[in-house]
Formats: structure tokens, C-alpha cells, sequence
């Protein structure tokens, strides 16, 4: 009881948007109707600016290690692993938003700093480097979430955990599947960090 419990928890705190309420209150627009109509930190920044970009990457990081941290609690090393499944479907297809979400990563992010804290770092320093030398967020995080099982198993840390990096590998490719195409054309948008914005390539 005390997993569904922690899943069910973990779901509906991946249901809470930022995105979603930052647009609504900085510019009273639907943030899904804009830009490249993701729920996420990346498109906040696209369409609302840096320092809401900021906001949103932060709070939904939070919501991973929150429903991790609930998970944990109540179940351990699986219970956290499960919570951790659970709030990225939450993020990713939230029933209070239609099922219409974000891509996950940042929530990915905040669980593995909690799960794996290795991985989270060093997943966070790669990210970085490619955004920074190719000013692709989406190979960024595409390249992570291919690690996040790699990098879970070379650490050694629980098969469980191991779980949940081939969990996010697998959703993220998916759910990064028209930034791939778009990568591989060579038409997918970058980001300007000197101006804080996005032009296309």
C-alpha cells in the first residue's frame, strides 16, 4: 500500500506547472499555445524570458527531489524509485493539463541528484558543456538521459535506481523525438546564452 501510496503522491506533484502558471500570470497565455508548445523550462525561456526560464527549471527539478524524498520515505530505495517513475509521467502527462506536459528533464534532473547523486552531478556538468560549445538544449538533454542508466550502473548504485535511469533513457529519447529529426536536419533551434534568447539556426 505504502508504494501506491508513494506513486500516486509522486504523480500529481509532477501534475504541479510552472510553465503552465508562469504564462498564465506573466502574459495570460496558454504557454502549450506558444513557442514550441512544451510545458517546460526550455520553452519558458523561449517565450517568456531567462529569469522565468530560471524559475521553472528550478521548481520542477524540485518536484523530482520532493517526490523522491516522499518515496523514500515511505518505501525505501524501491519507493523512491517508483516516486521518481511516477512524478516524471506526472510532469511529462498531467491529468490537470490534459496530458499535454513538459519533456522531463529537469524533473528527471532533481531525481537522480536524490537517487544518484553522482549521476545528477555529472549528467548536470555534460549538460552544461553541450549547451555551452553547441548551444543545443535538446542534444544536451537527449545525450543525458542516454547516460542516466549508463552512469547509474557505472557508480554502482541500486538495481532499482539502474530501473529508473533506463526509465527516463527510454521516455526522454521518446518524448525528444521531433528534436532528433530536427537535429539530424539540421533545423533545430538553439539557444542564445549571451542574449538569453532562442533564434533559429
Amino acid at each position: 500500500m505504502r508504494y501506491i501510496l508513494a506513486i500516486i503522491i509522486a504523480y500529481f506533484i509532477g501534475n504541479i506547472t510552472p510553465a503552465y502558471f508562469a504564462g498564465k500570470l506573466l502574459r495570460d497565455i496558454d504557454i502549450r499555445n506558444h513557442g514550441s508548445g512544451n510545458v517546460g523550462a526550455t520553452n519558458v525561456w523561449r517565450v517568456l524570458g531567462t529569469r522565468p526560464g530560471i524559475i521553472v527549471f528550478i521548481i520542477d527539478m524540485l518536484k523530482g527531489i520532493i517526490a523522491v524524498a516522499i518515496g523514500k520515505a515511505l518505501g525505501a530505495d524501491l519507493g523512491g524509485a517508483l516516486a521518481g517513475c511516477a512524478v516524471i509521467l506526472g510532469h511529462d502527462y498531467p491529468v490537470l493539463l490534459g496530458f499535454r506536459g513538459g519533456k522531463g528533464i529537469s524533473t528527471s534532473l532533481g531525481v537522480m541528484f536524490i537517487l544518484a547523486p553522482w549521476v545528477g552531478v555529472t549528467g548536470f556538468i555534460i549538460a552544461m558543456i553541450i549547451i555551452y560549445t553547441t548551444q543545443y538544449v535538446s542534444l544536451a538533454s537527449v545525450s543525458c538521459v542516454i547516460l542516466a542508466p549508463i552512469l547509474t550502473a557505472l557508480y554502482a548504485y541500486p538495481k532499482e535506481y539502474i530501473f529508473v535511469g533506463l526509465f527516463i533513457a527510454i521516455l526522454g529519447v521518446y518524448r525528444h523525438r521531433s528534436n532528433i529529426k530536427r537535429l539530424l536536419n539540421g533545423t533545430e533551434n538553439k539557444i542564445n546564452l549571451r542574449k538569453g534568447s532562442f533564434f533559429k539556426r
